[in-house]
């Protein structure tokens, strides 16, 4: 991966790590005081509801991109056996740790064994995991690896090595035609609670790899504290295409999950969505209901989450590369 990508990103999330050393009451209270509170609700029960309908009584789960360990009561909740976590954060890392200990004590009959791990190479290396796993996560991380072709397929690399047959890789992002569609155009969409900036080259992206732009979401980690206008607000992201993930995926044999079974998952996905493998988020704030601004659903909006179960369906076919597959993907 571009390693000014990876530093800058670690510099990002380390500051909000350190900025966090809070009980899980205090971190309650201070989430449900900031302009963002309805969207990290909802994007916690769609984690929640997701590792219910793919992880529920998982003997073994591996988190990429981990963070601060935001999942460790989902996966209490969901009766999860052993959890690894890893994350390019070391402060992160340590937060996730001091988390766990802390949900441990509150629930000492939980399953639950998790350990968390620095893995600051997900992109660059493919690594020995020494396990394999029932169920492998990438919440609202995998666009960071669309950085290059070989980082991503270095991390599909990595999900092929640790996933066991039958098992399920789930992953959310921003897609990359919503965030398209928002700019319209434009350099830049600035709203009190998403701001957004083309960072690609020329009018349009040329390629389905390495399509930067800016994502700033208000009250969140993906924006900077304290960033003038001058600085970068937001964290550095790149567009991910449908066809082009999918593509990848069927490289190390995984085929997309189109349909979900329980209905308390699929009422939080666009209705539209109900036999596609790509559920556009649909939040229920930001319509005049509740005291969110509307620029706080158009980020929610941006959103997508989409499965991949482990086997043989389909047979395996390379991604599309060059500006075809960019424009496949925006259709």
């Amino acid at each position: 991966m571009d390693e000014r990508t990876v530093e800058a990103n670690i510099r990002l999330y380390d500051g909000h790590a350190q900025r966090t050393a809070q009980t899980y009451e205090q971190q309650r209270q201070a989430r449900e005081s900031g302009g963002a509170y309805p969207l990290k609700k909802y994007h916690n029960l769609i984690k929640a509801k997701l590792l219910k309908e793919f992880a529920q009584d998982a003997d073994s789960l591996l988190d990429l991109c981990c963070g601060r360990g935001g999942d460790i009561h989902k996966w209490i909740n969901c009766n999860v056996g052993k959890v690894l976590g890893v994350d390019i954060s070391t402060m992160e890392i340590v937060e996730a740790k001091r988390r766990y200990l802390e949900a441990k004590k509150k629930r000492p009959g939980a399953r639950l064994e998790a350990k968390f791990n620095h893995v600051a190479c997900l992109g660059t290396k493919e690594l020995d995991w020494g396990a394999k796993y029932d169920v492998v996560t990438c919440m609202f991380a995998i666009h960071y690896f669309f950085v290059s072709e070989e980082a991503i397929k270095t991390l599909f690399r990595n999900v092929k090595a640790t996933l066991k047959p039958g098992g399920y890789f789930i992953a959310t992002f921003p897609s990359g035609k919503k965030v398209l569609q928002t700019l319209n155009q434009r350099e830049e969409y600035r709203t009190p609670m998403l701001y957004l900036r083309k960072r690609w080259e020329g009018r349009d992206p040329k390629s389905p790899f390495g399509q930067a732009f800016e994502c700033a979401i208000s009250d969140t980690v993906t924006r900077a504290e304290n960033a003038s206008q001058e600085e970068v607000v937001g964290s550095r992201e790149y567009l991910v295409f449908f066809n082009v993930i999918q593509a990848l995926a069927k490289e190390v044999n995984m085929s997309l999950v189109k349909t979900y079974r329980g209905d308390d998952v699929n009422c939080l996905f666009q209705d539209e969505d109900a036999a596609s493998g790509f559920k556009h988020f649909k939040p229920p704030f930001g319509d005049g209901g509740d005291d969110s601004h509307p620029s706080l659903k158009k980020a929610s909006e941006l959103y997508v989450a989409t499965v991949f179960r482990m086997g043989e369906e389909e047979e395996a076919q390379p991604a599309k590369a060059g500006a075809e597959g960019v424009k496949r993907g925006r259709e």
